[in-house]
């Protein structure tokens, strides 16, 4: 699978990040990988909550925004982007 960062992030992260998966995962499992990168964002890793990482990035895969307990295969590509603000 593959995340692939957009805005500032592909700054901090790189353009993309590949994960080999054995088998599906859940969001929660690929938090490990994804703190090695960014590490100010995902400061817990696999501990991060829901709320903390929400907080911080937002997960999108076929137009659709995901959540930490979401199921990731291994031909997925996700988009990461910061999550939007209003003022």
């Amino acid at each position: 699978m593959r995340f692939e960062f957009f805005g500032i992030l592909k700054q901090m992260a790189g353009p993309a990040l590949d994960v080999s998966l054995e088998r599906p995962v859940r969001l929660r499992d690929l938090l490990g990988p994804l703190a090695d990168r960014l590490e100010k964002l995902v400061p817990y890793g696999t501990d991060t909550t829901e709320a903390q990482l929400m907080a911080n990035l937002s997960f999108f895969h076929d137009g659709r925004m995901l959540r930490i307990d979401d199921q990731i295969n291994e031909d997925d590509i996700i988009t990461v982007i910061l999550p939007p603000t209003g003022g």
